[in-house]
């Protein structure tokens, strides 16, 4: 908060430094003005390039949409400096253009110094990382021999003889580790998805099956009368619930048919246009 303020006291400084190279015998150079000018200028920049930019990238190409927003917040400035600055529309024009380069200037000069900023630190916390990580080895392998050594000393002074991996626990390198069961537990596979030619004749295209591949399971909960219910697609959703995924503007609709720990069937049930 206080960076925006100083960015809005400074834009309000160098838009007084303007109107007074530009335009010093017609505009009005009240400071506190100049504040709430420059005030709107941001807000209704920050609105274009928030609402605007992304309604326009889904009718034209992503750059054509940035050169529209640019030229309608350099409209939107030229107006604001017209209107409450009291200056003609041609020097309202140069103060416009020069005010917007020095503002360009300086967020291009703010990422600069933020992307610096972050590579330092990264830098200094990965070197601490590393040097943390050293010396809990360190201490681990001290920790590792002292409590070797002395279960060594107490089995020698019960006149018990040490098992082998314990009785070379000083010595260099790995220690052995005793023998395990080369037997391994069978693994289920894991639970396979419904067959194609179970799915009605309308599921079977690649549109389809690119929707029901947008599908994503976060997590299966236990409720607490039993029933299950899972966060799909950042919903929550139980057996019977509809789900609806777009693709290409072109809304898929599913139907949650099975539900357990392990597996989520999908009946598909429609598509339909996105408005």
């Amino acid at each position: 908060m206080e960076l925006m303020i100083g960015e809005i006291i400074l834009k309000a400084l160098v838009l007084c430094g303007i109107l007074f190279l530009v335009a010093r015998r017609e505009a009005d150079f009240e400071f506190s003005k100049l504040v709430l000018v420059t005030c709107g200028i941001t807000l209704g920049s920050f609105a274009l390039e928030a609402f605007l930019v992304p309604a326009l990238a889904s009718y034209m190409p992503f750059f054509a949409s940035v050169a529209m927003t640019f030229l309608l917040a350099a409209s939107f400035v030229t107006f604001m400096v017209v209107r409450f600055c009291w200056v003609r529309l041609w020097k309202g024009i140069l103060v416009t253009i020069l005010f917007m380069g020095f503002s360009v200037g300086l967020s291009v000069a703010g990422m600069i110094v933020m992307a610096k900023i972050n590579q330092s630190v990264e830098k200094a916390g990965g070197s601490v990382m590393e040097q943390n990580n050293k010396e809990a080895i360190q201490m681990f392998q001290e920790m590792l021999a002292v409590s070797s050594s002395q279960m060594m000393g107490q089995a020698m002074a019960e006149g018990v003889k040490p098992i082998p991996y314990l009785a070379h626990a000083d010595a260099e390198g790995p220690l052995p580790l005793p023998a395990m069961s080369t037997q391994e537990k069978p693994v289920e596979p894991p639970p396979l998805e419904r067959p194609i030619d179970e799915l009605p004749a309308f599921a079977r295209t690649p549109e389809w099956q690119a929707a029901q591949a947008k599908i994503k399971v976060s997590a299966v909960l236990v409720e607490r009368d039993g029933r299950n219910t899972a966060i799909v697609n950042g919903e929550v959703l139980g057996i019977g619930d509809i789900l609806t995924v777009e693709v290409k503007r072109k809304l898929y609709r599913f139907k949650m048919a099975e539900l357990t720990t392990d597996w989520v069937a999908w009946d598909p049930l429609g598509d339909a246009d996105a408005d």
